[in-house]
């Protein structure tokens, strides 16, 4: 009789194994000096 080993995907293998980093809860992000009018510049240029 043939023993069932389950089969694993690569993608699963590494999702099994990988870690999610998570901010500290105290997390807040940094000041830039970037106006908001050039920030929206840059995501509108990235989303095309």
């Amino acid at each position: 009789m043939k023993k069932h080993t389950p089969t694993v995907s690569a993608h699963e293998g590494d999702r099994a194994t990988s870690h999610v980093q998570r901010s500290a809860k105290d997390w807040k992000p940094e000041p830039s000096s970037l106006t908001r009018e050039e920030m929206k510049a840059i995501v509108a240029e990235m989303l095309g």
